[in-house]
Parts: structure tokens; sequence; C-alpha cells
């Protein structure tokens, strides 16, 4: 499986906050929502879907 690493040059610092995925402090702001994330776990989730999506 080829890891697809994102692009979060852009994305804000906030106070800790659960992760949205993990539910660990995360300091990250997805660039895209907003959400408190780590942006590992964002990419292990993208490629967990891909695979899912390619197995479907």
């Amino acid at each position: 499986m080829t890891h697809e690493l994102l692009d979060w040059r852009h994305a804000q610092v906030g106070d800790p906050a659960p992760c949205v995925i993990c539910r660990r402090p995360a300091l990250m702001r997805d660039p895209d929502t907003q959400q408190p994330k780590h942006k590992v776990c964002a990419e292990k989730a993208l490629a967990e879907r891909r695979a899912e999506n390619e197995a479907a």
C-alpha cells in the first residue's frame, strides 16, 4: 500500500483538542475542515479508505 503525503503547509495550529480520529490531543487543524487532527492520522485514514475502495 502506498501512502499519500498530505500537504498541510497551510494548516492552523490551535490549543490541544482531541484528534477526531485517534482522540489523543492534537495541536494541528485539518486545513480543509478545521477539525483537530494529526497529519499522520489523516494520512493513515486516507490510505485505509483507498484500500477499502480498491478491494470493493
